[in-house]
């Protein structure tokens, strides 16, 4: 399996409901050398389970809430993929919290699809 870890620059903007939900923005290009038995996978490995996750303007993940040991989220991405992609994450930050801290590890998983 190959990891490509989406860290910094993320855009963060802040939304009018509920309080405390902001927006984190992030493009990154199609991972090279794909071959048709490999898929991509978007994990989200954070302490605060995301609110909405989507790519290229497709909701992929859509859920409330938040867990006490931390939150993962794995989507197939594959087919979803372009030449240049957007990730959007909304969720909700505790009161004077950081949202980068929120959001946790962001990253795309490569591997081999299983038969």
């Amino acid at each position: 399996m190959h990891v490509i870890r989406l860290r910094a620059p993320w855009e963060v903007e802040a939304l009018a409901k509920p309080p405390g939900t902001v927006r984190c923005v992030r493009n990154f290009n199609k991972p090279t050398g794909l071959d048709g038995g490999e898929h991509v996978w978007l994990v989200v490995d954070g302490p605060v389970l995301p609110a909405r996750i989507a790519l290229n303007g497709q909701t992929v993940v859509q859920a409330s809430g938040s867990s006490p040991g931390g939150a993962l989220t794995r989507s197939d991405i594959t087919s979803l993929l372009a030449a240049r992609n957007k990730i959007e994450i909304e969720l909700v930050t505790p009161e004077g919290g950081d949202p980068l801290v929120s959001l946790g590890d962001v990253r795309l998983e490569i591997d081999v699809a299983q038969a």
